[in-house]
């Protein structure tokens, strides 16, 4: 059974993909001059980030007037370790700058955090946020 959920996602992936941004791949990424995406890590990522974030953070993590921008250096690896990011979805975070408070999201596996954050480290990467 865990195999075929595994086949199902890894062929269903590049169709959401496609579905949510019209493009195939994560081509979308290399926009910043960074190297581009290709582990299964950011690719699960980026099916769970739209998924379960992009209502509020937008679909490539730019902010909506929801939730922040995600490709700030203000959550670059050098502001906010990737532990700090998974507490801050595990345990939510307090309205600021802004925007409203952001839900602590139980419900989601800690490895499907993992890698939604390997996904927005991914894109702050190919856009030089360090």
């Amino acid at each position: 059974m865990k195999e075929l959920l595994l086949f199902v996602a890894l062929i269903s992936a590049p169709v959401a993909i496609f579905v949510a941004f019209g493009r195939s791949g994560l081509d979308a990424f290399d926009e910043g001059g960074g190297r581009p995406a290709s582990s299964l890590s950011v690719n699960q990522g980026l099916v769970a980030f739209v998924t379960e974030c992009a209502q509020c953070h937008g679909r490539l993590a730019g902010g909506t007037e929801r939730g922040p921008n995600l490709i700030h250096p203000d959550y670059g690896p050098s502001a906010r370790s990737d532990a700090e990011l998974l507490r801050s979805v595990r345990e939510g975070m307090p309205a600021r700058g802004g925007y409203g408070a952001m839900p602590p999201a139980r419900g989601i596996s800690e490895r499907r955090v993992e890698h939604m954050i390997a996904f927005v480290r991914e894109i702050q990467r190919a856009n030089d946020i360090r």
